[in-house]
């Protein structure tokens, strides 16, 4: 599908901004947004964000200036349709989308959502089916939990019988090239093998759901776990977390794998005691697969309130693609809300989160009662704003944090 955003109001803009692959593009005034309009200036920095797919194009003001319209309506976020018109500030823009309208989901009755008081509504978006899916070769053994990418099932192959968990996610709207693509890249992750990874064992597509089967390990969140195991040495527990992780993650990398999803939920922690636990990073790749073949939205208000405050600010101004180094980030701020409690990011009332990681809105590493400074100094250097300025790999962190005392 060919998006094509065309300006209305400046016949000198005559070559459209074309969205060539499915990721974020900012629109506003500052020069690190992909669609920049300078010279108006009714219009905000990052005045808004349109999240292209492979099924649709899902717009979402920024809460800047003078707001966003779409076809003379206040919107905080819809779906975009085919000659839809976007009003930014002065700035007038046609959305062009070049592909049958039975292919592009659209809300029911206008394309244009208006904002609702305290909060936006929101287009309708794929949801998971909550009954036990048919995956051959597996029998479901009971519910696990609902997550952003899909439905978490305990299953049971039925030759081994081996306890596994499978992902069943709704592909009902899916064609079948996204799929292909899906799955094509579950392949590449099933060749991880490492101690700290938790491996996908099978992936496929049965009827109109995806699934993903993974290695089933009793596990914990480690936010949680941290929270349940607090006391002393959380300085040095947060070290070891930090150093079993960049094991993983060195594995993934060497590999052409970058994870762009490291946050507290996809560390699981295995333990007998405080002092001595196993670390398994899960989901290696799965946000970026479930995004590129259009199942999930990271415009989703829950996928913002989870994914956000751990996203390094390239996967949002380089249109939601990052390197391995933005797992080095991730990680960062992921060591930082288990030590402190909180994000690195500065997240202020009445600004959209997207605009502060966008802008690299990031508090300095602030000390903790027994954590040594070499530890600040390691997470300081991981949350440069600047990909350049961070460690060039996962390797050279780990040997940074092993000299922590």
């Amino acid at each position: 599908m060919r998006i094509e955003l065309e300006r209305l109001d400046d016949t000198r803009h005559r070559e459209p901004f074309v969205l060539t692959r499915p990721g974020l593009y900012l629109i506003g005034r500052s020069q690190q947004c992909h669609f920049r309009i300078g010279e108006d200036p009714t219009a905000s920095r990052f005045h808004l964000l349109l999240e292209r797919t492979p099924l649709c194009c899902r717009l979402r003001d920024l809460r800047g200036k003078n707001g966003t319209l779409v076809n003379g309506r206040a919107v905080r976020t819809c779906l975009l349709n085919h000659g839809d018109e976007i009003a930014v500030g002065n700035t007038r823009l046609r959305a062009c989308f070049d592909v049958p309208p039975d292919r592009v989901p659209a809300p029911t009755g206008t394309s244009a959502e208006p904002a609702a008081p305290g909060g936006s509504r929101l287009a309708p978006t794929p949801s998971d089916r909550r009954e036990p899916p048919q995956i051959p070769g597996y029998r479901i053994l009971g519910d696990l939990a609902e997550t952003i990418h899909g439905h978490l099932w305990i299953g049971q192959h039925e030759k081994g019988r081996r306890s596994v968990v499978i992902r069943s996610i709704d592909a009902s709207a899916l064609s079948d090239d996204a799929s292909e693509l899906f799955l094509r890249r579950s392949s590449t992750i099933a060749a991880l093998r490492h101690p700290a990874v938790v491996s996908e064992l099978d992936a496929g597509r049965s009827g109109a759901c995806l699934y993903v089967v993974s290695e089933h390990v009793l596990g914990m969140d480690s936010e949680k776990w941290f929270r349940a195991n607090a006391g002393s040495s959380e300085a040095e527990r947060v070290r070891r977390i930090g150093l079993a992780a960049l094991d993983a993650l060195e594995c993934a990398h060497s590999h052409g794998v970058v994870h762009g999803d490291v946050r507290p939920a996809n560390i699981l922690i295995s333990n007998k005691r405080a002092d001595d636990f196993s670390v398994g990073i899960t989901d290696f790749g799965l946000a970026a697969r479930c995004r590129d073949a259009g199942l999930t939205y990271l415009t989703e208000p829950g996928h913002i309130h989870d994914l956000l405050p751990f996203m390094a600010p390239e996967q949002i101004l380089d249109g939601g693609g990052c390197d391995h180094r933005a797992d080095l980030f991730s990680l960062a701020a992921t060591l930082c809300r288990l030590l402190f409690g909180e994000s690195p990011y500065l997240f202020r009332a009445g600004e959209d989160p997207f605009v502060t990681v966008a802008g690299a809105r990031i508090a300095p590493v602030k000390g903790a009662a027994g954590a040594p400074p070499e530890l600040t100094r390691v997470l300081e250097r991981a949350l440069a704003r600047d990909p350049e300025h961070r460690y060039r790999s996962a390797a050279d962190m780990r040997d940074e944090l092993l000299a922590v005392p």
